[in-house]
């Protein structure tokens, strides 16, 4: 079973003082392809959960300006929960690990997540239920070692 990491480019949703100092900058979220919900609509969503906000910098910028930034990106990151719809994403452009789209929209995937998942029969949650919660748990833990 596959995890989705979506970069999503939300500069427009910045200060023109720090969109000033970047060339782009992107959310970053995770979902599991296989949990679709309908919210209120016909059109199927992704739950897309946020871990991060990343940046390119400006060519030129000192290290301390980096500094600053990777700290105002860690103070913005929300950690909310988003919906997306499913055909949007499910056509996005696929990018390698550690690299940023062309466009505003890159996902690549992370496998082999379930691998050590077991259903909990005291649970009050369905198998399903319980293998989507466990896999955002992986994904965020691979997310956090290796610095998507």
């Amino acid at each position: 079973m596959d995890i989705h990491i979506l970069k999503v480019d939300e500069t427009e949703h910045w200060s023109e003082a720090i969109q000033n100092r970047v060339e782009r900058i992107f959310g970053v979220y995770i979902y599991d392809p296989s949990y679709k919900v309908r919210a209120c609509e016909i059109t199927a969503s992704y739950e897309l959960h946020e871990i991060d906000s990343q940046f390119i910098p400006k060519n030129g910028a000192s290290e301390s300006e980096i500094e600053t930034l990777d700290e105002i990106m860690i103070g913005a990151t929300e950690y909310d929960v988003r919906y997306m719809h499913c055909h949007i994403l499910d056509d996005a452009e696929r990018i390698k690990e550690g690299f940023f789209p062309k466009g505003k929209i890159g996902i690549f995937v992370i496998g082999g997540l379930a691998d050590n998942f077991v259903v909990d029969s005291d649970s009050d949650k369905s198998e399903s239920e319980q293998l989507h919660d466990y896999l955002i748990e992986e994904a965020m833990a691979y997310v956090s070692s290796c610095g998507v």
